[in-house]
C-alpha cells in the first residue's frame, strides 16, 4: 500500500520501515563541443518496497542468497561500462553527446527494518516459463548489509522470519513464518485449519526456515522471504548516518537531512562542476520533474540548440574531439561490463 501512496513527508518514517532508499550516479566523459564531462544523480532517493532477486543471478551467485545480498549492500559497488552505455542526454531517439557513460548504480543510503526479498524462480507461480529450471535459493538465517563490527555494536544485521510461499501454479499464496525465540516453525494456510496457522512437528529452524532445502508443503515453494533488522530504528538510524557520512568522503554526495524524519534530498560537490539549471536541459520535456540533477564543468555553456532542433547536425560538420575522463569525479572504473 505504501508503494502506490503519493510520498508525503508525513509517510517519511512510515516508508523507510518498509523500504529501503538509493541514489545512483552516472558519469560521462562528454567532449569537448559540449563543455567537458558531466555527471547525473537521483537528487530524489529511489524508493524500493522490495529486493527482487532475478533468475539470472541463480547462476551468477550459485543460489546463495548471502551472495547476492553481499553486492545489493556494499558501498564499494564497481562502476559498469558497455559498448551501449551513451550518454543520457537524448532528443528524440538522437544521442545529443558523443561521450561515454558509466554508472554507479543503486547506492543504498537506507535499509529498512523490514526486509522483504523476492525470488525470480521462473519455474513456478507467477513468474512461469516453460522449462525453466527449478531454482532452490540458499536462504541464511541472518544477512549483514554492512560490516560485523555494525552488526555486533549497532544490531545492523537481518534475523530471516518467514517467507511468502506460491503454489506451482501461481493461485494460491500461504506462509510460513517462526516465533521469536525460534523455536516454533508455523505454517499459514486461509483455505486449511480453519484458516488458524499450525506448528509445524517435527520441525526446527535449520530444517523448515534456512538453507537450500527447505521443507514446504507439498506444491509450494518460496516466493518472497522476510528479513527483520535486530537492532530496530536506532540500527536504521546508524546505517543512515553512516552511509551518508561515507558517501559524502567517496562520492561527494551531500544530504540534505541529517534522519529519516523527511525524505533527503541529495546534491553533488565536485571541484570544478556545477549544477546544471534545469531550463538548460532542453532534451527533457519536464526536467523540474525528472527526480535528477546534472553538473556539468564551469567552462560548460548552456547547449546551442534548442528543444526543436537537430542537436547533431552541429557535430555532423565538425570533427569529433578525443574525449578525456576528469581527474576529479565519484567513482574509477575498474572492471568493464561487456
Amino acid at each position: 500500500m505504501l508503494a502506490r501512496l503519493e510520498y508525503k513527508d508525513q509517510y517519511s518514517l512510515a516508508v523507510a520501515y518498509f523500504m529501503t532508499f538509493c541514489v545512483t550516479l552516472n558519469q560521462c566523459s562528454g567532449s569537448l563541443e559540449i563543455g567537458g564531462p558531466h555527471t547525473q544523480i537521483t537528487s530524489t532517493l529511489h524508493r524500493m518496497p522490495f529486493f527482487q532477486v532475478q533468475a539470472h543471478h541463480y547462476k551468477e551467485y550459485d543460489g546463495l542468497i548471502s551472495k547476492v545480498c553481499e553486492e545489493r549492500f556494499t558501498a564499494n559497488k564497481t562502476p559498469t561500462l558497455s559498448q551501449a552505455d551513451s550518454c543520457w542526454r537524448v532528443n528524440e531517439g538522437k544521442c545529443l553527446c558523443p561521450g561515454t557513460r558509466r554508472n554507479l548504480q543503486d547506492l543504498i543510503v537506507s535499509i529498512p527494518i523490514i526486509l522483504a526479498i523476492e525470488v525470480g524462480d521462473e519455474s513456478v507461480g507467477l513468474n512461469r516459463h516453460s522449462g525453466s529450471e527449478r531454482q532452490h535459493w540458499d536462504f541464511p538465517p541472518t544477512i549483514s548489509p554492512d560490516s560485523k563490527t555494525a552488526a555486533k555494536s549497532f544490531g545492523i544485521i537481518y534475523d530471516l522470519v518467514g517467507f511468502n510461499l506460491i503454489n506451482n501454479e501461481g493461485t494460491h499464496f500461504t506462509a510460513r513464518y517462526v516465533s521469536h525465540d525460534r523455536k516454533k516453525v508455523y505454517t499459514y494456510d486461509g483455505l486449511l485449519h480453519k484458516g488458524y496457522p499450525i506448528e509445524e512437528h517435527p520441525a526446527t529452524f535449520r530444517t523448515h526456515m534456512s538453507g537450500r532445502n527447505v521443507k514446504l508443503p507439498e506444491g509450494f515453494s518460496i516466493w518472497q522471504a522476510y528479513y527483520r533488522l535486530r537492532g530496530g530504528l536506532k540500527a536504521q538510524m546508524k546505517f543512515f548516518e553512516m552511509r551518508t557520512k561515507e558517501y559524502t568522503s567517496k562520492y561527494h554526495l551531500h544530504f540534505s537531512e541529517t534522519t529519516l524524519d523527511n525524505l533527503p534530498t541529495v546534491s553533488y560537490h565536485c571541484e570544478g562542476l556545477q549544477e546544471m539549471p534545469a531550463k538548460d536541459r532542453v532534451w527533457m520535456k519536464n526536467p523540474e520533474k525528472a527526480g535528477t540533477t546534472e553538473y556539468i564543468s564551469h567552462k560548460a555553456t548552456a547547449p546551442a540548440f534548442a528543444a526543436g532542433d537537430d542537436p547533431e547536425s552541429e557535430e555532423e560538420t565538425a570533427p569529433r574531439s578525443r574525449t578525456r575522463w576528469p581527474a576529479p569525479g565519484p567513482f574509477r572504473l575498474s572492471r568493464i561490463t561487456p
